[in-house]
């Protein structure tokens, strides 16, 4: 049963547009929104960050993935509770607490710092079903050829090495070293035991790769990828929008378009016709993966009605 539904969750990721197109329109699109998330405390940067990110994250893992941003909630929950009770600065008092002002800029702003966390948490979810290995490698194996594999080892490593763990567990279990029972003092030595299982098992599999890696001629030049990925008509014009878009954002961050300020008082940028442009092309950019599946899948049903 979890192998049909792991099967179902990775047809979703496959089968978006969004996952189909070429690494460097996906690579940029989160490059820039990354970037504008974590360098402006703007609630309609975050807000519209939010709600895409828990979406589409929902999209591409259906309820599994529901539950996985539920349980990162509380990491962000906790900063905002932490910022005001460290943080002292801003000039509307509230109330006090052991003699320190609770201000309502402090708040605002952990509120914001909160949900800016919980944007790049989920961002980063979706960038790891999305850019894959061996896109990474294709978009920074001509510049950085040892640098792209470093990354994309280290995004293999942890799940790779959490599923080595939890079969070392299972071995160990067998012969009656259980990890999880016992006393305390039972439990770290059998534990320690696993991690060093662990830890040979890294070693002996870093030799296999590097002789591997050697055997196949890696860093050689002329060296070629099985995997040739070419920028197609539609790629380009997914791309010449994104730039198009991303060009008009930064001008907009230089005009301080979304500035925002929380102390010694909390103001923003006053809202008019002008800023509403950059909010409402921000809102489309965000949503931009999103409107490219639904895009395809009407045209995939529109071309199915004329069949």
């Amino acid at each position: 049963m979890w192998g049909v539904t792991g099967l179902i969750k990775q047809n979703k990721v496959t089968s978006s547009c969004f996952y189909r197109i070429h690494p460097y329109v996906s690579f940029l699109y989160f490059l820039v929104a990354m970037v504008l998330i974590m360098f402006s405390m703007h609630p309609v940067i975050l807000v519209t960050g939010f709600l895409f990110s828990f979406v589409y994250s929902i999209v591409l893992g259906g309820r599994r993935q529901l539950l996985m941003n539920l349980k990162l909630l509380p990491v962000a929950l906790l900063v905002c509770v932490i910022n005001p009770l460290f943080n002292h600065q801003g000039v509307t008092i509230l109330c006090y607490m052991n003699q320190n002002p609770i201000t309502l800029e402090s708040i605002l702003f952990g509120l914001m710092s909160g949900l800016m966390i919980y944007d790049i948490l989920l961002y980063f979810q979706i960038f790891h079903q999305i850019v894959t290995e061996d896109k990474l490698i294709c978009i920074f194996a001509k510049f950085f050829p040892i640098g792209s594999l470093l990354l994309t080892m280290a995004f293999r490593f942890v799940p790779m090495y959490r599923k080595q763990y939890r079969n070392v567990q299972r071995a160990q279990k067998c012969i009656g070293q259980d990890d999880h029972s016992g006393n305390i003092l039972t439990r770290i030595i059998h534990g320690v035991a696993n991690i060093s299982a662990l830890i040979t098992w890294c070693l002996e599999n870093a030799i296999e790769s590097s002789d591997s890696m050697k055997s196949r001629g890696f860093t050689l030049k002329g060296r070629t990828y099985y995997k040739n990925n070419r920028l197609t008509r539609l790629d380009k014009s997914y791309l010449i929008i994104e730039l198009s878009m991303v060009v008009i954002l930064v001008v907009g961050s230089i005009l301080k378009v979304f500035y925002v300020n929380f102390f010694p008082v909390y103001h923003y940028a006053n809202t008019n016709p002008y800023q509403m442009v950059f909010y409402v092309l921000w809102v489309v950019f965000c949503f931009l993966p999103y409107w490219m599946d639904k895009k395809e899948e009407l045209a995939w049903h529109i071309s199915k009605q004329k069949i």
